[in-house]
């Protein structure tokens, strides 16, 4: 059988093995996937970006200040799905980039030449949108927001 010191460090060994895994289990166990179904894309060609935001730095379409950003070819209907996203306050924007770019074309007004979104399906009237305009709450599980882009 074991002696006493051999089985104190065999259960020494075996507690910190359960600890150093405990943080990696919580943290899967306290994240969703955060899911946005875009409909409304008008040309079947290009791609739908979704951009997720944390804070209002560079809302809403700077990529460099992006929690994430995800791709998908057009189409009438698509789905961005952002993985193991964190409770917390969040914000996204979407357009359907026509030319492929991967950035919002406005015209020489400022006006937006291909069609966007933000997650609340707002629309401020003659001015971009805030971050607290987009703003939702992302649970500790699933999420999945309907949004609908235009021009």
């Amino acid at each position: 059988m074991f002696s006493n010191t051999s089985h104190s460090l065999l259960l020494r060994a075996s507690l910190l093995a359960a600890f150093a895994a405990t943080p990696m289990l919580a943290s899967s166990a306290w994240a969703g996937d955060l899911i946005i179904k875009v409909k409304g894309a008008e040309a079947p060609y290009g791609k739908v970006g979704c951009w997720l935001y944390s804070s209002s730095e560079g809302y809403p379409m700077n990529p460099k200040t992006t929690k994430a950003i995800v791709w998908v070819p057009a189409a009438a209907e698509v789905t961005c799905r952002f993985p193991d996203v964190a409770p917390g306050r969040y914000a996204a924007s979407i357009m359907h980039d026509v030319n492929n770019n991967q950035m919002m074309d406005v015209s020489p007004v400022g006006q937006p030449t291909e069609q966007w979104a933000i997650s609340t399906n707002v629309r401020p009237p003659m001015r971009v949108p805030t971050f607290e305009d987009g703003a939702f709450t992302m649970p500790a599980t699933d999420l999945t927001l309907n949004v609908e882009v235009d021009m």
